[in-house]
């Protein structure tokens, strides 16, 4: 029972560990999940706006290719200076527009660094991988651990359920030998009252003739013979009284005989109990503490009902000891 314990609480903490990992693993993975999915929107929408100021670079400079191919157009064929001016200026505007990469600037270096926060990210991503398969090992080390405690835990049922069979076989067999040898007994006892009551029967009769011939005989025959002879046929009544109460043992005998059997049939309920107690943990439903209860109820049933019928069957040698006694102690000239 103490190994069983063991083996019990073994698998509980197991089973905690385990459950503390499954829990451990779900959170570092939800929680690096969130910030990768996070840093990726950010980096895209980074890119998205990087993308579109290289693409509005790209309009200026096409615009400023323009405005100074239509400047020295103008210059060479004598336009207006007004007009020189106006496309000078815009031309000056363009360039200083391109020329400008401040924004430029700060859009890389806040690329740079959410590139820096990503690798930052994959590298925590891995390093909680690391851990996981770490963790994975764990388990599978603690289901190792588990599915040899179980296996263990059935050895010791199976132990368990060889000894309740042995207890019940020599109960059977203490049952079956205890009923054979009460039935012998007071079936000897009978026949040994019977033949008693017939030899005082005859006694008795022999008394009484021996008394009416004594009273032909001798018409003087005194009175202290005669109390004797009174006294002897008074003990010879006792004494076939005594040897006409088997009867009376039979009767309890049969009542003893029935509460066996209803202690048998109780018995009997027990044991379908934890079989099908059993049979429910075999399908994953049922509680090995409960069950290692319910196997040692079962034997210590098992053991009080052999105390019981020990107890019976010293109560029976006990009520027939008295009868054999009186039938030893008859008088020798009355055994034949």
């Amino acid at each position: 029972m103490e190994h069983i314990e063991e083996l019990q609480a073994r698998i509980l903490a197991a089973m905690e560990r385990i459950s503390s990992g499954v829990t451990t693993l779900e959170a570092a993975g939800a929680s690096s999940a969130g910030g990768n999915a996070d840093l990726e929107r950010a980096l895209d929408e980074e890119r998205t706006a990087n993308a579109q100021l290289e693409e509005r670079l790209k309009v200026l400079r096409g615009r400023l290719d323009e405005a100074e191919l239509a400047a020295e157009n103008a210059s060479g064929g004598g336009a207006d200076p007004a007009a020189m001016e106006a496309l000078e200026a815009e031309v000056q505007l363009l360039r200083n527009e391109v020329g400008n990469t401040a924004e430029r600037d700060a859009l890389r270096l806040e690329v740079d660094r959410l590139k820096g926060a990503l690798e930052g990210a994959q590298n925590e991503a891995a390093s909680s991988k690391e851990h996981c398969e770490t963790m994975e090992t764990e388990n599978t080390r603690l289901k190792s651990e588990l599915e040899a405690a179980m296996l263990a835990a059935e050895v010791d049922v199976d132990a368990l359920n060889a000894e309740i069979a042995k207890l019940t076989s020599d109960l059977d067999a203490e049952r079956q030998a205890a009923t054979q040898a009460a039935e012998a007994a007071a079936d000897a006892a009978q026949q040994q009252a019977a033949q008693h009551a017939t030899e005082l029967t005859a006694a008795q009769a022999a008394a009484q003739d021996a008394i009416q011939a004594a009273a032909n005989t001798q018409p003087a025959i005194s009175e202290v013979d005669f109390a004797a002879l009174e006294a002897e046929n008074t003990r010879l009544k006792s004494e076939l009284q005594l040897a006409q109460q088997p009867v009376d043992d039979s009767a309890e005998l049969i009542k003893l005989d029935q509460e066996l059997g209803n202690l048998r049939a109780a018995n009997d309920q027990l044991v379908s109990s934890n079989a099908a107690l059993r049979a429910a943990n075999a399908e994953g439903v049922g509680d090995p503490a409960l069950i290692n209860a319910s196997l040692q109820a079962e034997i210590e049933g098992l053991r009080a009902a052999k105390e019981t019928d020990r107890a019976e069957m010293s109560m029976v040698i006990s009520r027939l000891e008295p009868l054999l006694a009186t039938a030893q102690n008859l008088p020798q000239g009355e055994d034949e």
